[in-house]
């Protein structure tokens, strides 16, 4: 009811949700997600229903935009376009291939954080000390998770949809390589500080 709202509040997430929205720079729509929900629970409001007609609608919309694209690639043959013409429109379609089978990946619910797990190292920057996994907030990954290798402890930093960035606290950065496992931690808990 409008009148229970706490307009300090209100005003307060706005700031606070716009602040966020300029922070990430792009478009991350689970990190808005992640953001609105919580901003939704603050405020005693649900959510749930209206997620999860909007889910179910993306795994609609997903399946229905890569069956369009496959018949129309199957149909290219059947066009009277020149050569170049063509490569521009199987590439199009890939495009749109592409795009609808990531929003398929969003639709499905993000498995729940802290839960041990396996990540490969995807990618080492030395100059940094900067560890690339392959696991995100789509697979459980969460900032401030710590996952091990053999004494060498990382620290996740920075998380996005399917790869997540992290330092190491603790052992050598020069024992880790590219394809290497690391497992979060059993405990799955988060940790304070560097």
């Amino acid at each position: 009811h409008p009148s229970q709202v706490d307009l300090d509040l209100l005003e307060e997430l706005r700031f606070s949700l716009g602040f966020q929205i300029c922070r990430v720079k792009a478009t991350d729509m689970v990190y808005l997600r992640r953001v609105l929900q919580a901003c939704a629970e603050d405020l005693g409001m649900e959510l749930a229903a209206d997620l999860l007609t909007c889910t179910s609608s993306m795994k609609r919309v997903s399946a229905t935009i890569i069956t369009f694209a496959d018949d129309l690639s199957k149909r290219l043959p059947e066009l009277t376009i020149d050569q170049v013409e063509m490569a521009k429109l199987r590439i199009q379609i890939d495009k749109l291939r592409s795009d609808a089978m990531d929003m398929a990946r969003l639709a499905v619910p993000p498995k729940r954080p802290g839960r041990p797990g396996i990540h490969r190292i995807l990618e080492l920057d030395p100059r940094s000390k900067l560890v690339i996994l392959n696991g995100g907030y789509r697979d459980g990954v969460r900032e401030g998770i710590t996952l091990s290798r053999e004494g060498v402890v990382l620290k996740v930093i920075a998380v996005r949809n399917f790869v997540s960035a992290a330092v190491v606290i603790a052992g050598s950065f020069e024992k880790l390589a590219v394809g290497t496992e690391v497992r979060t931690s059993i405990s799955g808990k988060k940790t304070t500080g560097f």
